[in-house]
Formats: structure tokens, C-alpha cells, sequence
């Protein structure tokens, strides 16, 4: 797939997520193909806490998670394996490791995720 149709087939799916009211139950699975993180390594991200409102599987690194309508929304997540979660895209800004499952990011991180990379088991 190129990088042209992956940026419009992404933007396509930001638009159709921003449409959806904040208490819709949704779900977007992520993988780009090629270059996953492997068989078990996933993160969830959840719009609010206590893993609930709409949902984001990556099962591969994101740099721009805005792509997908989900930047700067996180409010809790499930992760299987390790993932850097950073505040900036491309893996930049104020960036913390991360397993297991958090319920809530809290004032001071809640929402502000534009970025998630695999780190590893």
C-alpha cells in the first residue's frame, strides 16, 4: 500500500470517527501491515476512563495518532507487552513506558497521546 492511500484511507476514517457522538461505542483496529509488533503485542486506547467511549487497537507503532481521529484522546488504555506513549508525534514530547492496564491517565496525561510505540514483551 502506498503512503499516499494510507494518509487518505486515514484521513477518511479520522472524519468518519469525529462524526460519531463521544458516547458511541466504538472500535478501530490499527495494523498497517507488514512490520507488526507480533502475535500478542496489542494496546487499547479508550476516549474515557475506566476503559470505556471509543477504542483504538495498534497492533503496530503510530507515530501520528490524530491519522486515526484518536489524537489527544486517551484517557485509559490495556496494553499487552511494553509501548511508549508520547505527547507529541513521531515518538517526541514528554514520552512514558508503559504495560499492563492503566483506568485513568489523569489530569496531567489524560488525553494528550499522539503517539505509541511497541517497545517489546
Amino acid at each position: 500500500m502506498s503512503g499516499k492511500f494510507m494518509r487518505v484511507a486515514a484521513t477518511v476514517l479520522a472524519l468518519a470517527i469525529a462524526a460519531l457522538p463521544a458516547s458511541a461505542q466504538t472500535t478501530v483496529n490499527i495494523n498497517t501491515g507488514g512490520g507488526g509488533v507480533g502475535r500478542w503485542a496489542s494496546i487499547d486506547l479508550f476516549s474515557q476512563p475506566n476503559f470505556r467511549g471509543q477504542r483504538v487497537r495498534l497492533t503496530t507503532s503510530v507515530s501520528d495518532l490524530r491519522w486515526y481521529g484518536f489524537g489527544d484522546r486517551t484517557e485509559s488504555f490495556r496494553a499487552h507487552g511494553r509501548w511508549r506513549l508520547c505527547s507529541q508525534t513521531n515518538f517526541r514530547g514528554h514520552c512514558t513506558s508503559v504495560r499492563g492496564n492503566r483506568s485513568s491517565l489523569g489530569a496531567t496525561a489524560g488525553g494528550r497521546v499522539r503517539s505509541a510505540r511497541f517497545l517489546g514483551n
